[in-house]
């Protein structure tokens, strides 16, 4: 597979877009079989409910289930809803990705958005992905 850094900016810029989203999109099937068997549905009609449930409502989700779970110990149950809480992040750069102009950033290593934040307070100073 080629290195990010051997691709010219532009192609570089697009191949870092493409192996989040795709990443993104693995990740959010894989919440898909944990759900599914907690709640003993069939994965034909899993599939059915997953593509109509959004990413945050999946994780919510998935939280409860750990939560009721008698299968875990505290310590588990706290740490695998912790680390449910952090997959929230990848849902927030999804939706930069997927809504944002982007280009190479300023030093051809990377990606850059443009990101605008309007929510109580105005704010333009983009994000800036690096291939490392």
């Amino acid at each position: 597979m080629t290195e990010f850094q051997d691709l010219d900016p532009e192609t570089r810029a697009f191949a870092m877009v493409g192996q989040f989203l795709q990443t993104y999109a693995k990740m959010e099937e894989a919440l898909d079989d944990p759900i599914g068997t907690a709640l003993s549905i069939d994965p034909i009609k899993m599939k059915i409910l997953a593509v109509n449930i959004e990413f945050s409502k999946k994780i919510k989700i998935l939280r409860t289930l750990i939560d009721i779970s008698e299968s875990f110990t505290d310590d588990e149950r706290t740490d695998k809803k912790s680390k449910c809480k952090k997959m929230i992040t990848f849902a927030e750069n999804r939706n930069i990705v997927a809504h944002t102009y982007f280009w190479p950033d300023s030093a051809n290593k990377g990606v850059e958005f443009k990101t605008v934040k309007a929510s109580g307070e105005f704010c333009m100073d983009g994000k800036v992905w690096l291939d490392e």
